[in-house]
């Protein structure tokens, strides 16, 4: 959005933590945490291995929580060989990739692949050199980064070079790797230093803690974390914030982020009526959503699946309808944590052209989210199929 003023706005009303960010008075992030509510993913455990999964499918771990997580066949690291053998009844370290399913029948689905991740970088433990986020796709973009990087930011260089002091937890004798996010393009060195050097110790204090009971080693990131992952990069107006949650946010800043706790404001106790975000967070929980040209989203979560229902209204352009629709869409998935698989019944259009035409634009809206969408283009039915990448639970299942 050029020439957009992006705040930052972080407060508590009830049993809801919210983090948003506004770009000239319109909401287009928004992570909450609840109370009660709880959410493992991303957190990183030590597990104890207790037995074989059914059909000898996958292991099952305890990790300390109610029932026990599940390591599917498969999910070890990218170099196999950096990690130990999972024995029955030793103990490991695992990141939780997904919350119970099933109604709470299952556990937590667990990898051997831990990604400690920060705004401009993420640290793999067990993996090697440095990898340049997919969303940068220009070839000599990539290469220029890269070489900037190890060039600029000695941290980061040495990491990839030295040993590992990890073995124990699996480390390989690797010092690990670095996926370098897209936001790092417009990082200072010292920001990208001061994150590897976080980072790094941050794997330090896990791995030194890998043998021992049960339990949570390292929370999952909580609203705030997870917004400054996804506004890393934007140019920043205002960090606005309430009373109540200063030094939380403030001792969240201090490890992961010390170059923003200067811009720390403290506001009024209404911080969410600014630009009258109360009325856009109630509105998230509507089934319908009004478009500006008279027409309508309809968007109704299943178990299975997302169905999306476009309404024209007094409109008589489809193809303009289907673009405003499509725009919303993306950002409607966004604010509400929708994921899995979406299925849009969009205006019919005439021809193979108008369709692409559609898709492609729905790829350019959805190209920001940090989620990752999938489009995979029109059944035989007329419906379009994406996929968006699970983050968590949902906005609704938060406030159930």
């Amino acid at each position: 959005m050029s020439g957009a003023s992006l705040e930052i706005l972080i407060d508590r009303s009830g049993s809801w933590f919210r983090a948003a960010a506004v770009e000239n008075g319109v909401l287009t992030d928004l992570h909450c945490d609840r109370d009660s509510l709880a959410t493992w993913t991303d957190a990183v455990v030590r597990g104890r291995v207790i037995r074989r999964g059914g059909g000898g499918a996958g292991k099952h771990v305890d990790v300390g929580l109610e029932r026990p997580g599940y390591l599917e066949v498969g999910s070890g690291a990218k170099d196999p060989a950096a990690l130990p053998a999972l024995s029955e009844g030793r103990s490991f370290l695992f990141q939780v990739r997904a919350d119970p399913s099933g109604q709470g029948r299952k556990g937590v689905t667990l990898s051997r692949d831990l990604v400690l991740a920060g705004r401009f970088l993420a640290y793999v433990p067990h993996g090697q050199g440095i990898q340049i986020s997919r969303r940068i796709s220009a070839a000599a973009v990539r290469a220029g980064l890269k070489a900037r990087l190890l060039a600029e930011s000695p941290a980061l260089g040495a990491q990839t070079l030295s040993p590992s002091a990890s073995a124990g937890a699996g480390g390989g004798g690797w010092a690990g790797g670095w996926i370098v996010r897209a936001a790092a393009r417009v990082a200072t060195p010292e920001q990208i230093d001061a994150e590897a050097c976080w980072l790094r110790h941050r794997w330090r204090r896990l791995a030194e803690a890998a043998d021992g009971p049960p339990g949570v080693l390292l929370p999952p990131p909580d609203a705030v974390e997870r917004l400054l992952r996804d506004t890393a990069g934007r140019p920043l107006s205002r960090l606005w914030l309430t009373a109540s949650v200063m030094d939380k946010v403030r001792a969240r800043l201090v490890d992961g982020a010390p170059d923003l706790v200067p811009r720390l404001e403290i506001a009024e106790a209404t911080l969410f009526e600014r630009h009258d975000l109360e009325g856009q967070f109630a509105a998230l929980f509507a089934e319908w959503v009004s478009l500006s040209g008279g027409g309508s989203l309809v968007i109704s979560p299943t178990e299975a699946l997302v169905a999306v229902d476009v309404n024209a209204g007094p409109q008589g352009n489809p193809a303009a309808v289907n673009r405003e629709a499509a725009t919303a869409l993306v950002r409607q998935l966004r604010l509400r944590n929708l994921a899995g698989m979406v299925v849009v019944d969009f205006l019919t259009l005439p021809g193979r052209p108008e369709r692409v035409a559609l898709e492609r634009h729905l790829a350019a809206a959805a190209a920001s989210d940090p989620a990752g969408v999938q489009i995979y283009g029109f059944t035989a039915m007329g419906l379009l199929e994406l996929t968006r990448r699970r983050r968590g639970p949902s906005l609704a299942t938060l406030a159930v």
